[in-house]
């Protein structure tokens, strides 16, 4: 069997450790031959249906075992999954459904009602539901037959992002990345059948995409923890340890949690032995405490976009750090290149000089979807001989004298938020949509880490309930603003614009009201 798509290796792992649990649940185990069996399953019905391979496939299905079963069975039709996520507004699942122009779309019969809201024309028979598919109709010519036309390169997931147009962008990731980047964890990291990884990121955002992958190629377990258990620390601690989680790959906000009121102290996990952590800034304030709960325990921080598979840069934290200190990103992954890039588009050949950071190797994306033109991939820049690739990821860094890159910040106005990738930009214009706002402006609290919004009206009914209540459909949680201050009227400078610089100032002194 020749291993060139990340799907063969749940056929490989299955022949070696059929039997073992693959997913773990609060009430369900599934076995990797069950797991499979569903998939191919799924796979054989798709192939049948859709009749094509490489083309994008919509799955609507709350996160759990079933989700996982339904891509990897698109995957096994020769096609590309896109999780759309579970509960998103109307509008954002519609602008989604535009971009792909709608393809098929996987989902239950207990979401088929949500999914028809969504966008006008929807076509029922490009809904398949999972309940219509029978387990027994798997062909395993057909799936080989198909899979033979599949390579590295061709496409295994895309992932919309908050785009700086206010439309979502759908980053195109092939088999090829997935296959990099994994396999360089499972070697850098000794990650083995062993390793029982706890879920915490949803599975349409990429920081799931390690225990997703990791769990097909080495048989590592995976445990999905439920949303519910999120909420009450001790409750979460208690679930880890009762499913002998032993590697947590989370987002550091969710680290984070574990620390208030002393829980990740009293409340030990006996058999932690790695945690990494990746999507947002990491605050040695905290991680100081998790280090001293767990000093046994080996804590990796990774930094990387979606278009780079998850991440690109790594640093095993060996080191202590004062709490005010910022923590390296570190040096590339395996068979990564990084390149900084300054104002002048000319490569930072010293240290602590600012460039943009940017990105070479084979688990850089395919590029956003139906969007050839975006600059933030580039070719041939600074080869002329040969045909190269870089991606321009639009954070800012520097290399220390240790040879660590640090992380600064963004160069535009983009925001990483709860490990989210947030455009301010969409947020504002979520909240101009509104019929009682006047003007609005939305910014970054970094040393609060909330979003801000500023804004003027001259109703009385426009208050936090009212402006919560609208962006209920336009927007996901994680992008509504935790402050929102009510002026008389917003600033404005000469040009007839909005005075963003005098905002921000009084962001960045933290005096502005709430």
């Amino acid at each position: 069997m020749y291993d060139n798509t990340v799907i063969r290796f749940l056929d490989r792992i299955c022949k070696e450790k059929g039997d073992n649990v693959a997913i773990s649940t609060c009430d369900t185990d599934t076995t990797y031959t069950e797991y499979r069996k569903s998939a191919r399953a799924i796979g054989t019905y798709l192939i049948r249906i859709i009749q094509e391979i490489n083309t994008p496939v919509v799955v609507y299905i709350p996160k759990s075992e079933l989700a996982l079963e339904a891509y990897m069975g698109v995957l096994y039709s020769g096609n590309y999954y896109c999780p759309v996520p579970y509960g998103s507004p109307i509008e954002r699942a519609r602008q989604m459904l535009s971009t792909l122009e709608y393809t098929y779309l996987v989902t239950t019969r207990e979401e088929v009602d949500t999914v028809l809201k969504w966008a006008g024309g929807i076509n029922d028979e490009k809904i398949i539901l999972l309940e219509d598919i029978n387990q027994e109709i798997i062909d395993d010519g057909l799936i080989e037959k198909v899979l033979t036309k599949v390579i590295d390169c061709d496409p295994a997931y895309l992932l919309f992002t908050s785009g700086s147009t206010n439309v979502p962008k759908g980053v195109v990731v092939p088999h090829r990345a997935i296959m990099d980047r994994i396999g360089w964890m499972m070697n850098e990291f000794s990650i083995t059948s062993k390793n029982v990884l706890a879920n915490q990121a949803p599975f349409h955002f990429d920081a799931s995409m390690p225990d997703i992958f990791l769990n097909i190629m080495t048989g590592a377990r995976m445990v999905i923890v439920p949303d519910a258990v999120f909420s009450f620390v001790p409750e979460l601690l208690a679930y880890l340890q009762e499913k002998d989680v032993n590697t947590l790959i989370w987002v550091p906000s969710a680290l984070v949690n574990l620390t208030y009121k002393d829980a990740v102290k009293k409340h030990i996990l006996e058999k932690l032995s790695l945690i990494i952590f990746c999507g947002e800034v990491m605050h040695n304030k905290y991680l100081n405490i998790l280090r001293e709960a767990y000093p046994q325990v080996a804590f990796v921080n990774m930094y990387g976009p979606t278009e780079a598979a998850y991440a690109c840069t790594y640093y095993v934290v060996d080191r202590l750090f004062e709490d005010s200190e910022p923590l390296p990103i570190g040096k590339p992954c395996g068979n990564t290149d990084i390149i900084l890039l300054n104002e002048r588009g000319q490569k930072v050949a010293g240290y602590n000089e600012n460039g943009e950071i940017c990105v070479r190797g084979s688990s850089v994306a395919l590029g956003y979807y139906k969007n050839r033109a975006s600059k933030a991939f580039s070719f041939d820049e600074y080869n002329d001989v040969y045909y190269n690739e870089m991606y321009h990821t639009g954070d800012i860094g520097y290399w220390n004298e240790l040879g660590e890159l640090m992380y600064v910040g963004r160069c535009d106005g983009q925001i990483k938020h709860m490990g989210y990738r947030i455009e301010l930009g969409e947020i504002e214009n979520a909240v101009l949509s509104l019929s009682r706002i006047g003007h609005a402006c939305v910014l970054y609290d970094s040393d609060k880490d909330k979003i801000v919004l500023f804004y003027d009206s001259d109703d009385d009914m426009c208050d936090r309930k009212y402006i919560l209540g609208g962006l209920q459909d336009l927007i996901p949680k994680y992008m509504h603003p935790r402050i929102m201050c009510k002026m008389n009227r917003l600033p404005f400078n000469l040009n007839g614009k909005i005075d963003r610089k005098k905002l921000n100032e009084s962001v960045r002194k933290g005096i502005y009201e709430e």
